[in-house]
């Protein structure tokens, strides 16, 4: 505990004089106090309502409010405060015995510095003990944060233990027919693989966890409820699961993998509204099988008004006009003969 914060005692003797006796202690060991007397049972009640403090020092010698007193007022409010007991003596029987009582240790009022180092002690364990529930409670959110992504992860995802599953995203389930967690819990991962690579998984995962095993992926055929098989990747990492370590497979369908890389390769080849393949590609053919080359075919589409204006533009209705040969752009050069008819009239 850093010293410049304000220490919160509450101090359990018989005088005023005493309790600051005590507090004065921790004063000269530069600590900033703030304690709170208490002569009874009543008043610890009314200090522990007002504000919990991070210490209690308790005198032995107190008969009005003992050490067993301060502790069942402790478990009825369900604090957990550390209690350092004071006592004019303190030997080993008597440290005993307040630590079987639950006082985190015993001091004495003629050994100031241990007292001071007790105190220390405590506030640090209160520290670390802090630091702790504060990670457990990221790790726990964490934890729900990597659930909930993956049952929406559209990868078969499933954890097991000793080649059993444990648990299984929604993916996995609707991979191999299954509506329900405990439909799978307790069922070995052999039973989704092909009987043909039975010996293969086996032997890998004997072999998985080792430091000579660097293999992560694992292409097997997968077994679905039908008895169909499956081309399968099998992805593996080492997790745990509510503090028990596992393995985690993540398992992805080659066959569907297959099937999309081939609509893609369509795709990336042929424009799907006019059925005309892309430029890049040197699969363009014109009519009669012949490939363009370094010719540019070329899509024009007519307008109503040009249609209305000028009569059809292609042979048949409907008909786009096609034009092949190398591309000049829309404006060309006048020739010399209707140049000279432009000069005619000129001069006329």
């Amino acid at each position: 505990m850093d010293k410049e914060k304000t220490l919160r005692l509450i101090i359990v003797e018989e005088s005023r004089n005493d309790a600051e006796a005590l507090a004065n202690i921790l004063r000269n060991a530069g600590y900033a106090v703030r304690h709170v007397p208490v002569y009874d049972q009543e008043e610890l009640e009314t200090a522990l309502a007002a504000q919990v403090p991070d210490l209690i020092l308790c005198a032995l010698e107190f008969e009005t409010l003992s050490l067993d007193d301060v502790f069942t007022q402790l478990a009825q409010l369900r604090l957990e405060i550390p209690v350092i007991a004071v006592g004019a003596t303190a030997t080993e029987a008597e440290i005993t015995e307040v630590l079987r009582h639950g006082a985190a240790d015993l001091a004495t009022y003629d050994q100031p510095e241990r007292l001071q180092l007790i105190i220390a002690r405590e506030l640090k364990n209160q520290q670390l003990c802090a630091n702790a529930r504060r990670y457990e409670s990221s790790f726990r959110e964490s934890e729900k944060r990597a659930r909930s992504l993956m049952e929406s992860s559209r990868d078969a995802i499933t954890y097991i233990h000793e080649g059993m599953h444990i648990y299984a995203n929604r993916s996995y389930l609707e991979m191999f027919g299954f509506d329900e967690l405990d439909e799978i819990e307790g069922t070995p991962i052999l039973d989704m693989v092909s009987q043909e690579d039975h010996t293969m998984f086996k032997d890998f995962l004997r072999n998985y966890g080792k430091e000579e095993q660097v293999q992560e992926e694992l292409d097997l055929r997968g077994l679905l409820p039908d008895g169909t098989t499956f081309k399968a990747c099998m992805e593996f990492s080492s997790a745990t699961i509510e503090g028990e370590p596992c393995t985690q497979i993540i398992i992805r369908n080659q066959s569907n993998s297959q099937e999309l890389e081939q609509k893609l390769k369509y795709l990336s080849k042929q424009d799907i509204l006019t059925g005309l393949y892309n430029r890049h590609d040197r699969g363009i053919y014109r009519r009669g099988g012949r490939p363009v080359g370094h010719h540019q075919l070329q899509y024009r589409p007519e307008s109503d008004h040009r249609k209305r204006a000028h009569g059809p533009a292609t042979a048949g209705p409907g008909r786009p006009r096609l034009r092949t040969g190398p591309f000049r752009g829309r404006q060309s050069r006048p020739s010399a003969q209707s140049g000279g008819r432009r000069k005619a009239r000129a001069g006329t």
